[in-house]
Parts: structure tokens; C-alpha cells; sequence
């Protein structure tokens, strides 16, 4: 049998997460669920890959909310023409296959659209009839509040003659013990003896099963409405036991409402879930990524316009540096390295996008930010102009921005000005088309402290009881907060019922909103991998960042930094005042007047510098005289609440100063850590540091790395184990076929000419080449 449960993605309706509704069908003995959530599909991946970890079958549904006429709207203030009814009923519909995907992404994206969202999503009666008469989708015509629900039902159903065919539909009954609920089973009986259509019965989910849960989902719908506890008119069911029940109770349900009503039940109704079940054959699966496409061989025009950036970055010094000698070996190695990865992995599409767009608004007179982030890592990046950071100048390392061993797509933060974003959003549409460019959405949950804040502030609380829930400890279970903070513990006594609707609510969704940045780039339309939404007047797909690209799309950052606006009005100033064009790019990062500047805390209205505390830490690491541009560079990375509370800042500020001298943790890592006296300031270095002590490849280190940021404890304890091994395993050092030497950390993987990443001894004992 099939359990049938909306989720919390349907905000206010549900208190259950996708993860849960499979985990209660597995409890419960199901062998499907359904996730039939109101309006929207954004659970699924998170629904399907829940179900897998559990063998249970995931179908995915939606219920859609329909109107005879979707254009309608009622007359305005002042208009004298008559209004006509235009009631609102639901419908259900289960995705069977790959086309029935996409046939519900076009319902919805159209429900969404302007002509059609009249304060919520909605389609019409013809829509939908279209939508389920190309068989692409199974028709569930019974869901509460559905066709069966108004008065004149006849009339109603009539506008959907595909949802009544036998061959596309089956009809279904929810045998609660309501006078409601048994007025609406017979009328869907009676129709069914009339159009032969199957009928199945089920009882619907929409919060666990405890004590106090449905007033939880009570209390969350008031939130999600913006209303308050005790106000005349929130809705609350009179069924107080709508959770995962057994099959059996099902069963028992459906001959109490047999008895009760007379009507005639059939165990078909409980055996006709399988059929339900095999006419599905949608599984969720992660698409292939789709990007324009820029030429005819990307690799080849990547390798040809990084030919082209070589010639034209190298020309001359770029702030104050250029290659020079032994040293150009290591930028074409490099280079060698990188455009081979890229192919591998089939990014040359996505470089090439992003270049477009950045040459596209420097050309335009668009300030660009030199670059941040990860990208600083790619060599490939500078010489096509997407960044300005040499990343060998600075040490800033590849893979942290590409894992060769792990398919993470690459995300390149692009910082333009802010006055001219919306130019560049503009320029995008332009260029490859309105249906294929869109922001994404961002899933407001409600975390520990923010669950606590909106259950007390709709029971009425006062601004002073809310306050503790700024005590909350950032990254932490409310549970977990009673057990360290004692404000928390005696609200939680204080407020028993309130605390447990707070300590339910965690995780659960509270709004959609806007990337701030995110904008994708599809190499088709938009609607056929998400629901498009229009949100402030701008399309929206319906996937946030973290799932977007399971769906096949690449997310760029296109962000509006002020910063670059004030630059760019600087550099304008002095061109019209003093008649000098500036190029940032040719002027050197130590000229000695910046640098006595900052040494004196002259740094007002410089970005990331113009704090009072931040001014005060540059006079005093220029103590010992004037500060350096490694020195500027260190203090912003320090002169954060992490670095402060370690120790780390005073530590380098007194090495600085002379008052102590340097030191280093172990003699492999002194080169990596000698431009930071002895102190781990930037990520690169850990990295770099786990590969000169325990033959960390780059890839690994990263990995590390991010286990480091993320704290995440059982990630960080793999870590820890890998270290232990391979500090211990110690170094080796070969001869190769020409005759020359090379050392190898025995516990670093090297990728040999089969593709294959292994360690020197595994080298040696396959005779692997490499």
C-alpha cells in the first residue's frame, strides 16, 4: 500500500519532512509513499533519495489548487460590472513517467505566472484536463475540498471529462468517521458506479503521531499565515489523528465507514494501490548539466583563448609582478594541469560562460571584482580575464576550486558593480533568451532560535519573553541549547507547551524567498528541468542552490558589490579632474605612500578596513615600521572571531612586532608557513601543510578542509585518521625511466595513465605507469 502525506514544503500544512513521511511508511509497513505536496514539488530530491536509504517506492505527486477561469479576477472598486463565481477545488495527480515531469513543471510554472497567481498559484479546469488527458500522469479526483466537495459537484467535474476517464484515473475516499468526510465518500461511490472508475482509500498525513502534534501543525499554519493564537479566524480541524497510521487501521476505518453509511466497499480499494504503483515509473535521477553551448569544440576554444590570455596577461606586470625565468616553467605546468582537468571533467562550457559574461561588462564599462573565492585558485580564470588574482603569485591552490577526484560542479563568485547589476541579469536574458535564465529560490527554515521566537510571538508574548531566544547558540538543537544555556532551560519550564510546538517546529519550512546572488544559466528552457516562478516581478526557479544542480543546472554568482561602485567613482574623478586614466590593474600593491597610509590607519571607507578595531591592529603590526601587503592581506584574514578567540591574531601581531620570534610546529611545513611567521592563517596553508606531513593529495586536503569549516565531527574524525596514517608512512624517493629523482609521500595519490589514483607502493606492485 501507498502512504499519502503532504510535507512541510507546503508551508503551514504539514509539520512532516519528506525524510519523515518515508521514514513513518517504512515503520508503518508500506511499500510506497506519495508526496503530494500543495503547489509545488521542491521535497522531491529530498523525498527520493530519503526513500531510497529505506526501500521504500517514492512517488511523486503535487495537489493542484484549480478554477473554472484562471484569468478571472473580481471587479474592482468602482467597476459596475457583475462578478462572476470562479471556486477554487483541488486535484491530485502522481508524476508516472519522465514526460509527466515535465508536463507538471509547465502546469505549475504557468500557475506561477502573472496572469494566473491571484494571491496564491493556481491553474485552470482546462489546463489540468490537458495536462492529464496525454496520460503522462496518474488523476487522484478526490482529494478533501476537491471537485466532490461543492455543492454543485456535477457541474464541476464536468470541466475535467480526462480525470474521469477509467483508463487515466481512479478516484479515492478518506474514510475519517466525520459527517463531512462521509458525505463526500458517497457522492465520489456514486460516481464511480457510473464511470467504472477504480476507487482506493487511504488516510492522508500531515503530522506525526503524539500527543500535542496536531496542535503543532495548528500552531504552524498560524505562523505561516501571519495570524495569531486566539484570532476568530484560524482554521483548525476537528480531526485530531491525521498521522501515519498501520494498514490495518485503514482497513478497520473503511468497514466503520461501510457500516456506518451502508455504502458498498470492495478490498479493492486497499489492492488497487499496486496499480497505482505500477503505473508509475518516474525515479528521480540527477540530469546531466545543461549550459549553453559557446563554440563548436569548447575544449579546444578554452585552450585557444588561454593561449591568448597568456600572451596578453604576460605582456606586462600586472599589480607589480610578471613571471620571470625558471619561474615560467611553473605557470605553463600548471597550466598544462589545469586545462586537462577541465576537459576531463567538462567545464570548458561553464568557463567559457562565465568569461562571456565578465568581458561582456568590462567592455560595457562594468567594474568587475578581481575575483574571490575559490575561482582565485585557477590559473585558466586569470588568463581568460574572469579574475585579476595570479594564483601562483599568491600561493592560492586549484583544487580547492575543482576536485579532480570528486564531481563537484564549480562555482565562481562574480562581484559587479551595483549600480549596473540588473545590466548584466539584463544582458543574460539578451543574449540566451527570457525562458532560460532565471534567480533561484532560497528556503527559509525555521531554525533553533527562530521556532522559538514565532511560536511565542503568535500566543502573544511580549518583546522581553522573546529576547531569550537570542541566547540560542548559533548551529544548535533547541534541546541541546536547554542543556548548556540556563535562560533556555527555565523557559522551557516556564513555557512547557510552547516549548514543545518550538522544539517540533525546528527544521520546518517558513517561506520561499530570493537568492540574493544565484541566477542560472540553462542551455534549454528553464521549464523543463524546474517550476519557473515569478517572484518580485522576476523569474524564479523553484530549487534552491543546494539542489539545483542535481537538476541539471549551474548556479552563478552575480552579485551587486557598492564597493565596486565607489572605485569606479573614484577612478572617474581623478580622469575628470586631473585628466590621468587609471589602470588598477598596472599599478604595484606596495607603493610605499598605500602603505604608510594603512600603516597610520588611514583606511576610512576602505572595504573590510575602516573599523576602529581594524585600524587599531594595523598601527599596531606596524610597530616595528611600515606595514607590507602580506601583512594587510594577513589582517584580514585574522581579524575575524575565530582567529581572535584562538590566539592566532595576538600571535602573529607579536611576531610581528619582534616581541617573539617565530616558530613552526614541524620542520616540513616551515616553506608553507614562513610568509605567516609560523601561524596558520589561510585555508591554503592547511592544505598545503596535511600534503607536506602526511601525503595529503590536493583533492583529500580539500576535502579536510572543508571538514575543518564545516566542524562537522564525524567527517573531521575520518580526517583525523587519514593524518594519523600517513603521517607516519613517511616519504620515498624513486628513480624514473630517464634517469631522474623524485620524492613521493608513500600515502599520496598520484593519477597514472589509466585514469586510476594510487600511492608509489600501489605504482610499483600494479607496474602502473603514470
Amino acid at each position: 500500500m501507498i502512504l499519502f502525506a503532504r510535507s512541510h514544503f507546503s508551508i503551514g500544512e504539514s509539520t512532516l519532512s519528506p525524510r519523515d513521511i518515508v521514514n513513518e511508511a517504512a515503520k508503518h509497513g508500506y511499500q510506497a509513499a506519495c508526496l503530494m505536496d500543495t503547489m509545488n514539488i521542491s521535497g522531491m530530491i529530498e523525498f527520493s533519495r530519503a526513500a531510497k536509504q529505506v526501500d521504500i517506492k517514492p512517488l511523486i505527486g503535487v495537489r493542484v489548487r484549480c478554477v473554472p477561469d484562471p484569468l478571472h479576477r473580481p471587479p474592482k472598486k468602482g467597476e459596475t460590472h457583475a462578478d462572476k463565481p470562479n471556486p477554487i477545488s483541488y486535484h491530485d495527480i502522481i508524476i508516472r513517467n519522465d514526460e509527466g515531469l515535465r508536463d507538471v513543471f509547465e502546469l505549475l510554472s504557468q500557475a506561477y505566472s502573472r496572469e494566473f497567481f491571484y494571491y496564491k498559484a493556481r491553474t485552470g479546469f482546462a489546463q489540468l484536463d490537458e495536462v492529464i488527458k496525454r496520460g503522462n500522469v496518474v488523476s487522484l479526483n478526490s482529494d478533501a475540498y476537491s471537485a466532490f466537495h461543492a455543492p454543485d459537484y456535477a457541474d464541476v467535474i464536468s470541466q475535467l471529462p480526462s480525470a474521469h476517464n477509467a483508463n487515466l484515473s481512479v478516484l479515492a475516499i478518506q474514510p475519517f468517521s466525520t459527517p463531512y468526510y462521509d458525505q463526500h465518500n458517497l457522492r465520489v461511490l456514486a460516481h464511480a458506479e457510473k464511470t467504472g472508475q477504480k476507487v482506493i482509500a487511504y488516510l492522508p498525513s500531515f503530522y506525526k503521531q503524539g500527543e500535542g502534534e496536531a496542535d503543532t501543525r495548528d500552531v504552524y499554519r498560524i505562523i505561516a499565515d501571519g495570524s495569531s493564537v486566539g484570532n476568530t479566524f484560524n482554521l483548525t480541524p476537528f480531526l485530531r489523528d491525521m498521522h501515519p497510521k498501520k494498514i490495518k487501521s485503514v482497513a478497520e476505518e473503511l468497514k466503520a465507514f461501510a457500516s456506518r453509511t451502508g455504502a458498498k466497499i470492495s478490498s479493492d480499494m486497499l489492492r488497487d494501490h499496486q496499480w497505482i504503483m505500477d503505473q508509475v515509473t518516474y525515479e528521480w535521477h540527477k540530469l546531466d548539466i545543461c549550459l549553453p553551448v559557446l563554440a563548436e569544440d569548447e575544449n579546444a576554444e578554452l585552450i585557444r583563448l588561454a593561449k591568448e590570455g597568456w600572451k596578453e596577461r604576460f605582456s606586462a606586470e600586472v599589480m607589480g609582478h610578471k613571471p620571470k625565468g625558471s619561474e615560467v616553467t611553473v605557470y605553463r605546468d600548471r597550466l598544462k594541469y589545469e586545462l586537462g582537468v577541465l576537459n576531463e571533467m567538462g567545464f570548458a562550457g561553464y568557463f567559457l560562460l562565465v568569461r562571456q559574461i565578465v568581458i561582456w561588462s568590462k567592455e560595457n564599462n562594468i567594474a568587475v571584482g578581481p575575483g574571490r573565492g575559490s575561482v582565485g585558485g585557477s590559473l585558466v580564470a586569470y588568463l581568460l580575464g574572469i579574475t585579476d588574482v595570479d594564483p601562483i603569485r599568491f600561493g592560492l591552490i586549484f583544487e580547492r576550486f575543482i576536485n579532480p577526484e570528486r564531481l563537484d560542479l564549480p562555482d565562481a563568485d562574480l562581484d559587479f558593480m551595483s549600480s549596473r547589476r540588473e545590466e548584466v541579469i539584463t544582458y543574460l536574458r539578451d543574449a540566451f533568451g527570457m525562458d532560460r535564465v532565471a534567480g533561484i529560490s532560497n528556503y527559509s527554515m525555521l531554525g533553533a532560535a527562530s521556532a522559538l521566537r514565532d511560536v511565542g510571538r503568535v500566543h502573544g508574548m511580549s518583546g522581553l519573553d522573546l529576547s531569550v531566544s537570542k541566547s540560542v547558540p548559533a548551529d544548535t538543537s533547541l534541546e541541546e541549547a536547554a542543556e548548556t544555556v540556563a535562560a533556555i532551560k527555565a523557559y522551557s519550564e516556564r513555557c512547557p507547551e510552547y516549548w514543545a510546538h518550538s522544539v517540533r517546529l525546528q527544521g520546518a519550512m517558513r517561506s520561499y524567498g530570493k537568492h540574493a546572488a544565484g541566477v542560472i544559466v540553462g542551455g534549454r528552457p528553464l521549464k523543463e528541468m524546474a517550476v519557473v516562478e515569478a517572484r518580485d516581478g522576476e523569474p524564479v526557479i523553484n530549487w534552491d542552490k543546494r539542489v539545483c544542480e542535481d537538476m541539471g543546472m549551474v548556479k552563478l554568482d552575480v552579485l551587486g558589490l557598492s564597493t565596486l561602485d565607489i572605485i569606479q567613482q573614484t577612478v572617474d574623478r581623478v580622469r575628470d579632474t586631473h585628466g590621468v586614466e587609471l589602470d588598477l590593474l598596472r599599478e604595484p600593491l606596495d607603493q610605499k605612500d598605500v602603505m604608510e597610509a594603512f600603516s597610520q590607519g588611514q583606511t576610512t571607507a576602505i572595504f573590510q578596513f575602516e573599523s576602529p578595531g581594524m585600524k587599531g591592529l594595523l598601527k599596531g603590526l606596524a610597530y616595528a615600521g611600515t606595514l607590507t601587503f602580506e601583512n594587510i592581506v594577513a589582517a584580514t584574514a585574522l581579524y575575524r572571531p575565530g582567529p581572535m578567540e584562538s590566539g592566532m591574531l595576538e600571535q602573529y601581531v607579536a611576531v610581528t612586532k619582534g616581541f617573539e620570534a617565530p616558530s613552526f610546529p614541524h620542520e616540513a611545513v616551515k616553506e608553507t608557513l614562513n610568509e605567516t611567521k609560523g601561524v596558520w592563517v589561510y585555508q591554503e596553508q592547511t592544505m598545503q601543510s596535511l600534503r607536506d606531513l602526511a601525503g595529503f593529495s590536493m583533492a583529500d586536503a580539500d576535502l579536510a578542509r572543508k571538514a575543518i569549516g564545516k566542524k562537522d565531527p564525524k567527517l573531521m574524525a575520518k580526517v583525523g585518521d587519514q593524518f594519523k596514517v600517513g603521517a607516519k608512512a613517511g616519504w620515498v624517493t624513486v628513480e624514473l625511466d630517464d634517469g631522474s629523482k623524485r620524492t613521493f609521500h608513500r600515502a599520496e595519490k598520484i593519477k597514472c595513465k589509466d585514469g586510476k589514483f594510487r600511492t608509489i607502493d600501489e605504482i610499483i606492485a600494479d607496474e602502473a605507469e603514470f
